[in-house]
This record gives C-alpha cells, sequence and structure tokens, in this order.
C-alpha cells in the first residue's frame, strides 16, 4: 500500500456542534453534511509501514557483545494531528501578504479568567517515570495538560483515559476532534514517542468530562504505570435561580447574566462571561456598529435541559435537531447554547449569535436577505472565532465550505442568490444538502463582498437599511454595483480563484510524502534483501548492496536540503529524519565494511530515534491535511 493511499485514511474530524438561530433552524443537518465529507479523508486507520528492525551479526563476535536477534516489524503506530500555531490561524485565507503557516508544539491553553491554579501536580508513576498534571486542582470544564519525564530517549508509549467510574474514555486531539478508527469506532489510545530528553506532552480538551477522579493509563513496553488526577467542580457564587422548565442557575458576569442548567460547568460560564465583553467590541470594530446589549448566556449540559427551557420560554418553530438559539428580545432574551464536548465550538457560537443579534438591534430581520444575514454570521464565525480560541476547527470549516460551493459551480448546481432572500423559505429547507449549501453560498458571497469592498462592507449596507432605504438601494450606495453585478462578478471569481498559501501546503505536503515513500522503499528493498540468502551471508559479502541503500538515501538527504519549502518547522524535521535515516543505513554499511559489532549496536541503537521522527513527521502531515482540508 502506497504511503498516499496510507495517509488517505489516517486522519479524523469529527464533527462539530455548529451553532443554529432561531431564523435558520437546519444548520445542524448542514453541519452534519461538512463533518461527513472531512471524515471521508480524515478517518484514522492503522499503518502498516513496518519499522526498520535490528541488523543481525553472523560474523564471529568480539570483544563488543553482539546485539539480540532481529524483532519482528512492528506497525507504525497511528499518526496523530499536530496543531497550526495561534499567530498563524488569526488570518486564514489569502490575504494580499501571505501568512506561512506550520505546524507547532502542542500549544499551552490560553490562561482562563477566575481563580488560577497554584501549581503543577507531580506523579511518580515508578520506574523513575514521572507525570505532571497541569494545573494541579484541575476544574471540570477546562482542559488538563500533562507532561512524562524519564522515559529512554524516543521510546514509544500510550495513553489511555479511565473515567470515574474506570471505563475507557474517547480519545481526543489538539484540534479538539475526537478519534476513530478505520470501522468508525472511537479510540481509547493513543501512541505517543518521547523526545531525545525522554519527555512528552499532551492534553485533554474535553469540556464535559465529568467531575471525580480520573486515571492516566501509561503502558511502556508492556508495562502498565497508572497515575490519578481529581477534576472539581470550580464553586462560583450564584445569584439566584431561575425556573426555565428546568432549573438553571443564575451566575452574574462583568457584562451579563449567565445561566446554566445542571451538569453545565461553572467555569465554562465563567470563561464566557469574560469573553463575551471581548467578542462584542471586535464585532463591532469589524462592522462600524455599536451594540446596545451584551446578551445573557443560557448553557445547557444536553439536549433535553435545551428543549425544556425553550419550550418553557414559548418559542415556536425551533427544529428538532437545533444545538442553539437566539432570542432578541423578552423576559428570557439572549443566546441558548447546547455545550459541545470542546470549548471552540461554544466559542464560534458565541460569535455567530452575537453577530445575528448585532444585525437584528441595526435592521429589522424581514429587511436582510437571508444570504447576508447568515452569510455574515458564518463568516465572522469562522474569521473571528480563532482569536477566542477556536482554532484550527474554523479554519477547518472555512475551506470545506470553501470546496462545496466551488463543486457546486463545476457541477452547475450553485443556487441564486435571488433564490436566497427569504427567511422563511431559508428556514424551510429540508433537504440536508441544499442546506449545506445554502450555508456554504452564503458564507462565501459574505466572504467576497467583504474582501472586495472592506470588512465594514455589510455594516454600511445595514445603517442604510436602519433608514428606510431598499436593500437594493442600499447594496448600490454602499458598494457601487448592482446586485446582480455583484453576483455575476461573484460567480467569475469563484471559478477563477485561487488560495495561493493552501497550494504553497498543498505542493509542499506533496514533497515531504515523497520523501518518505522513497524512504520506504528503500527500507522495503532492505527488507527483502535481508530475508533473501545473500542479506543473510557473512557482512562481506552485503557490502555491495548496503552501499546502494546509502547512496539511494544520500541522494535524499540531497533532495531535501536543496528543495523549496513553505513550512520551515516541518522542513526542519523532514531534514533531520532523512539526515538520521541515512546514518543509520551508514552505521549498518561501516559494520559490513570493518567486520566490527561496535557499528551494529550503534546502528541499531539509532532505529527508536528513526521510528519517533518518522511518526512525528507523519502527525504533521496529517496535521496540514486537517487544517487546510487537502484531498488526494
Amino acid at each position: 500500500m502506497t504511503l498516499s493511499r496510507r495517509l488517505a485514511r489516517v486522519l479524523l474530524l469529527a464533527g462539530a456542534l455548529f451553532l443554529l438561530v432561531a431564523c435558520a433552524i437546519s444548520e445542524e443537518e448542514a453541519q452534519r453534511l461538512v463533518d461527513t465529507s472531512i471524515a471521508q479523508t480524515l478517518t484514522a486507520a492503522p499503518t502498516v509501514t513496518p519499522q526498520p528492525t535490528p541488523t543481525p551479526v553472523t560474523f564471529p563476535p568480539t570483544a563488543t557483545p553482539a546485539p539480540t536477534a532481529t524483532p519482528a516489524p512492528t506497525a507504525t503506530p497511528q499518526p496523530t494531528p499536530t496543531p497550526l500555531s495561534q499567530a498563524a490561524l488569526v488570518r486564514l485565507f489569502p490575504t494580499p501578504t501571505l501568512v506561512v503557516v506550520a505546524p507547532t508544539a502542542t500549544p499551552k491553553p490560553a490562561p482562563a479568567s477566575g481563580p488560577a491554579a497554584a501549581s503543577t501536580q507531580t506523579i511518580r508513576l515508578g520506574d523513575g517515570l514521572t507525570l505532571v498534571v497541569d494545573p494541579a486542582q484541575p476544574a471540570t470544564g477546562r482542559p488538563v495538560q500533562f507532561r512524562i519525564s524519564g522515559l529512554p530517549p524516543w521510546q514509544p508509549f500510550t495513553v489511555t483515559f479511565l473515567n470515574p467510574v474506570n471505563a475507557p474514555a474517547d480519545w481526543t486531539r489538539d484540534e479538539q476532534v475526537f478519534v476513530v478508527d478505520g470501522s468508525g469506532q472511537r479510540i481509547k489510545t493513543e501512541t505517543f514517542y518521547a523526545g531525545a530528553d525522554g519527555q512528552a506532552a499532551w492534553t485533554r480538551w474535553n469540556a464535559l468530562d465529568t467531575e471525580g477522579q480520573w486515571t492516566v493509563q501509561v503502558t511502556v513496553s508492556g508495562k502498565r504505570y497508572d497515575g490519578h488526577y481529581v477534576l472539581t467542580p470550580l464553586q462560583l457564587p450564584t445569584v439566584s435561580s431561575t425556573d426555565l422548565g428546568i432549573t438553571m442557575r443564575r451566575y452574574s458576569g462583568a457584562s451579563s447574566e449567565v445561566y446554566l442548567s445542571p451538569g453545565t460547568p461553572a467555569s465554562v460560564a465563567l470563561d464566557l462571561s469574560g469573553q463575551l465583553p471581548a467578542i462584542t467590541r471586535r464585532l463591532e470594530s469589524w462592522l462600524l456598529l455599536t451594540s446596545a446589549q451584551i446578551p445573557n448566556v443560557y448553557l445547557f449540559a444536553s439536549n433535553g435541559h435545551f428543549r425544556q427551557a425553550i419550550n418553557a420560554t414559548g418559542a415556536v418553530g425551533v427544529s428538532p435537531i437545533a444545538s442553539g438559539i437566539y432570542r432578541p428580545s423578552g423576559q428570557f432574551q439572549g443566546v441558548y447554547v447546547i455545550l459541545d464536548e470542546f470549548t471552540a465550538e461554544t466559542v464560534k457560537t458565541l460569535v455567530h449569535e452575537q453577530t445575528h443579534l448585532l444585525v437584528e438591534e441595526v435592521a429589522p430581520t424581514a429587511s436582510v436577505p437571508a444570504w447576508l444575514n447568515e452569510g455574515l454570521a458564518k463568516y465572522l464565525e469562522l474569521h473571528l472565532s480563532p482569536e477566542f480560541g477556536a482554532g484550527g476547527r474554523a479554519q477547518q470549516e472555512g475551506y470545506s465550505r470553501e470546496d462545496s460551493v466551488e463543486a457546486s459551480l463545476a457541477a452547475g448546481t450553485l443556487i441564486p442568490l435571488s433564490r436566497l432572500v427569504s427567511q422563511q423559505d431559508w428556514n424551510a429547507q429540508s433537504d440536508g444538502e441544499l442546506v449545506n449549501l445554502q450555508y456554504s453560498q452564503a458564507y462565501m458571497a459574505v466572504r467576497r463582498l467583504t474582501e472586495q469592498f472592506g470588512n465594514e462592507t455589510v455594516g454600511l449596507i445595514l445603517q442604510e437599511l436602519e433608514r428606510r432605504r431598499s436593500f437594493d438601494s442600499a447594496f448600490v450606495t454602499v458598494t457601487g454595483v448592482t446586485l446582480a453585478q455583484f453576483e455575476r462578478d461573484w460567480t467569475d471569481w469563484l471559478g477563477r480563484r485561487q488560495d495561493p498559501l493552501r497550494e504553497q501546503v498543498r505542493q509542499y505536503v506533496g514533497q515531504v510524502q515523497s520523501v518518505l515513500a522513497e524512504a520506504q522503499g528503500i527500507s522495503d528493498d532492505r527488507g527483502t534483501f535481508l530475508a533473501s540468502g545473500a542479506g543473510s551471508g557473512p557482512f562481506a559479502q552485503r557490502a555491495s548492496t548496503q552501499t546502494q541503500f546509502v547512496n539511494r538515501a544520500a541522494a535524499l538527504a540531497d533532495k531535501v536540503n536543496t528543495q523549496s519549502h513553505t513550512v520551515p518547522e516541518l522542513h526542519q524535521e523532514l531534514a533531520a529524519y532523512v539526515a538520521t535515516y541515512q546514518g543509520w543505513l551508514q552505521k549498518e554499511l561501516d559494520a559490513f565494511t570493518s567486520g566490527n559489532n561496535t557499528f551494529i549496536n550503534q546502528a541499531n541503537a539509532m532505529i527508536p530515534e528513526v521510528n519517533a521522527r518518522q511518526h512525528s513527521l507523519h502527525r504533521q502531515v496529517n496535521a496540514l491535511r486537517l487544517n487546510y482540508q487537502l484531498q488526494e
């Protein structure tokens, strides 16, 4: 099986909960289709690349002890994506100045508002292994970081989380996604490699992990070590309780009220209440509008609680698949959100819903075409939420929606914007694929409008509508072109546009994949040779063939060192991998030509580093493919 085919099967993006306003009741179904499209490229599957194995000694031993027999090849552990740097995610799409995006080390979660933990917790696992938990007293609803030390350099190991009832928990990655295997089942165990310093780190992002004692189960060379940490609910002073079909605890934040259903982590309420003013200010500065309110937020730990509450408010016409609504006025005005397992989605929801509220304050919803209203909310959600912790989730969706619209254009199935004017018709759409296309088209239309005429364009149009102008008149006044002309230009733009950064990353990923495939080809030929009669003969007779392997690796190193690259950090790791790989083969050749066991021992000692560096490269390539939605 080729490397490109393996890579196409090893990634996953688990489904994200996408925000849904009262006027847009079918976006959940649309997001399901986006997630399905992404999952088809990102489904994880075991990689069958055989790892390098030690070369057995066949000549008479010298004073240096001979290495042990060659162990059986093992499958390469499933690569894990590495997140992109936050700085690179601020601007996700093409601009006049290109932004080079590179995988980085696992980021430290942004400091949350509220009481800070005093220190880290250190757990002695045994056999010299130490596990550090950060913070020492982790709160439900917030990420927890882990770092292990004391491992042999480049040592592989696995990690499994056990929840308070001692059941294995679903594994999540730094992109805040669940991971599934080739059969679609969520995995419970992840493989890591220690670095040269014998350390490794990972983060658990799940916002809905239950309180109680959790176990971190680390397995090294078949031996299990257990570390324990306790998730405790953050205690906040609640002002009162409110009956919304269920009892909602009310927390008085710095700028608005936050209501919590049973089971909702208080830390989420505290953190979101601190983010709302910043989100509102960011939206105002983008649109040049001023909001009269920062909405109250109603958070629900389950769909059942959400349904009870919205029924109690008298809300009508809410889809049974909706994950959130907003109420612009009334006794229970505010944003209603079912909490996602990952805070990134909740942040996206807040940006989206606050955008709708801002539009509602400036212009009556009936005067705003659905494509502009929904497209603006989606556009600002995807472009601004990374500033508030949404990370690569927004980038992944943006590229997925971009691809959806361009595919529809090629197929001749674009929906004219004139058919996406009525909010009632928009809400009534029941075909899942068309719902997805509606949101994707609206997003791309507002994206083009903003990039062509400026960030404040939609805000200026809304101000014209506030003056009782018609939409067509308001559009011409602000942009200088008619809506019909804009739509023609937009369609032409869709047909010819290209994302320079994405294409550069795509090209570089192809280069990395080619290098990994060539290295695997050398390994495959080496394995075939070792299994042959010539490969098991005296070392002196192996030198000629081994020289060919070394020369091929040297040529590969020259290729890497001279090729252009887009992602400097990844390129450095690729160069280090190829140099290590070449050095390993050279040590074997030194043994064959000198008859000295010392070189064999040195070569075999390099195998863990070769495997670890290969694993890291797969992770980073997968991360780029995930974040840039790169198809095969």
